[in-house]
């Protein structure tokens, strides 16, 4: 079903106007599915994508941080996807984490909500400003209030999303 509903994601969005061109596409995979499918998650969904005429080299997948001790799972599903052409993005749930998956995980962005930084303090901070150096986008998610931006920006972030910076519109045209 994970599988399905990232297909249906992808089909909608490269059917927009403009997107078909040049948009990415960022589609989290479920952490309890990480661990209960095959070992070959990008392939099978490359496969199908290309079959459609899908660019799969411009779908982000999003990979949830699991809890301590299961990194050896996501190391394993991330290289499993970057060998099949995906981009990699990581949703850390705790800076103390972030450093000891980086240094696993080879990844094009990192996605934090905003109003958790608050509570991030030197590794993971420094770990995140040192990814962003590297390359790295820090993507800053829920960005609500100004002390949200703020806060993103004293952290290294290097892209904001949220309602602080605008409403979802109300529909999305065609082509």
């Amino acid at each position: 079903m994970d599988r399905r509903c990232r297909l249906v994601h992808a089909l909608n969005f490269f059917r927009l106007r403009g997107a078909a061109q040049t948009g990415e596409l960022h589609l989290c995979v479920h952490d309890r599915l990480l661990s209960a499918v095959s070992t070959d998650h990008g392939r099978a969904y490359r496969r199908v994508l290309d079959s459609l005429g899908v660019d799969h080299r411009r779908i982000v997948i999003e990979l949830p941080a699991l809890p301590v001790g299961n990194e050896y799972v996501l190391a394993q599903v991330a290289a499993s996807y970057r060998l099949n052409g995906f981009r990699i993005a990581l949703n850390p749930l705790i800076d103390a984490q972030l450093g000891s998956l980086l240094n696993r995980i080879r990844v094009d962005a990192i996605k934090v909500n905003a109003q958790d930084l608050e509570q991030w303090r030197g590794a993971g901070i420094d770990a995140a400003r040192s990814a962003v150096s590297d390359g790295v986008r820090l993507i800053a998610k829920r960005v609500e209030t100004e002390h949200h931006r703020q806060r993103a920006i004293e952290s290294g972030a290097t892209h904001l999303q949220g309602y602080l910076l605008g409403l979802p519109g109300p529909n999305i045209p065609n082509s």
